[in-house]
């Protein structure tokens, strides 16, 4: 893993703990670190070890790599299907999904959008 850009690390971990709507409060509690050193990492003051920010991606529920690598604005629509960022969130783990469960996921999806079409249909 390449050495955090001190700012992109900082973003990042507010950014992936508010998709989570989770506070420092509770990432600290995650991790078994005290609120100030979350809030010192997210202001930049800080930077935690290697293998803590190894503990913070796990908390977050991203790689590593995506919590050291600098997000640019474009790139935080092509993430972004809905207005939830909790539903946004679990929709971006979709790719560590194992076949079986994606193909999973798309028969509830396309189930639910049959429901919907059906309902708009009978509505009409």
């Amino acid at each position: 893993m390449k050495v955090p850009d001190r700012k992109a690390l900082a973003a990042n971990i507010a950014h992936f703990r508010h998709l989570l709507r989770w506070s420092q409060r509770d990432l600290a509690g995650q991790l078994h670190v005290h609120q100030t050193m979350v809030a010192r990492w997210e202001a930049g003051g800080s930077t935690p070890r290697q293998d803590t920010l190894v503990k913070i991606a796990e908390a977050l529920e991203v790689t590593p790599e995506e919590l050291v690598t600098p997000r640019d604005a474009g790139q935080e629509n092509t993430h972004r299907f809905t207005e939830d960022p909790e539903l946004n969130h679990l929709l971006s783990l979709v790719k560590s999904f194992e076949v079986r469960d994606r193909d999973a996921l798309k028969t509830f999806l396309e189930a639910i959008s049959m429901k919907n079409r059906m309902k708009a249909a009978m509505t009409a």
